[in-house]
């Protein structure tokens, strides 16, 4: 799965990858071609992350718990092995240059979707930075259709080219290795529309994206996310109490979602 490049730039990238003291991540122009550099070693777990997967086989319902704890290699691993498993069922990801022990060098993918929605906000353009908030659901629902998972879809973690067509990347967690692939998914799905709700300009645009996502989403997955929703709404009236002293960015998108989950199922329920 190896890029397949002229020696010279293979070369050239052995030689940056196996630096010493390289940043954690870094990108770099190797003979006309951005290339970026991930050094899983450069940088220690948080103290929070290596409690939560402590506890973690412990923690039920199952879409709660954390990915399995990994050394830099095995980070690195983790990666390479979900960059594969898109490739292989058809989907845009990096091409890898090289890979040693706790070491990725990746291929550059262009502007990510988070960027390209400052520049739309910018520009004042609120229909397509919000268009860009329902195609990434309509992606979600294909990776998910192929049996994938994402495991932390952010749009820092998406790229759209020219023609529309999305690509991923940063693929450092994998939920579907402690718990069914449908909690998996359902996660994935949740953990989007934080952003997509906190995000969107326009107020259909939720909606929207919800009938994206459920036009290819695999219906355990559906069936999934109905239960993720109903644990965590007993969790509302918390959030709305601590919301009075501090309400801090997550809390806030984790709200955001909630509630618009919330009036999503209720409509649903209206229209049977």
């Amino acid at each position: 799965m190896m890029m397949q490049a002229d020696p010279a730039t293979l070369s050239a990238v052995a030689r940056i990858a196996e630096a010493p003291k390289a940043p954690r991540l870094h990108v770099t122009a190797v003979r006309g071609q951005r290339i970026w550099f991930k050094h899983f070693g450069a940088e220690r777990t948080a103290w929070g992350k290596r409690l939560h997967a402590l506890v973690s086989p412990l923690m039920y319902p199952r879409f709660i718990r954390s990915s399995l704890p990994a050394s830099p290699e095995g980070k690195a691993a983790r990666e390479l092995r979900k960059i594969k498993a898109f490739r292989g069922a058809g989907f845009r990801a990096p091409e890898v240059f090289y890979q040693r022990g706790d070491v990725l060098a990746l291929s550059d993918m262009g502007e990510t979707m988070q960027a390209q929605m400052i520049q739309l906000r910018q520009a004042g353009d609120m229909a397509a930075h919000d268009s860009l908030l329902i195609s990434a659901a309509k992606a979600l629902g294909e990776v998910h259709a192929a049996g994938l998972c994402h495991g932390r879809p952010h749009p820092r973690d998406f790229v759209v080219d020219d023609n529309g067509q999305f690509g991923f990347l940063d693929f450092e967690e994998e939920p579907e290795a402690v718990m069914p692939l449908a909690d998996a998914q359902a996660r994935d799905v949740w953990l989007l529309f934080f952003q997509i709700t906190y995000r969107a300009r326009q107020p259909q645009t939720p909606t929207l994206a919800l009938q994206a996502y459920k036009a290819s989403a695999p219906k355990p997955t559906l069936e999934a996310l109905s239960q993720l929703l109903h644990f965590f709404r007993v969790l509302i009236p918390l959030g709305r109490v601590a919301a009075k002293f501090h309400l801090g960015g997550d809390l806030e998108r984790f709200m955001t979602a909630m509630d618009f989950f919330r009036d999503a199922e209720k409509d649903a329920a209206e229209k049977r």
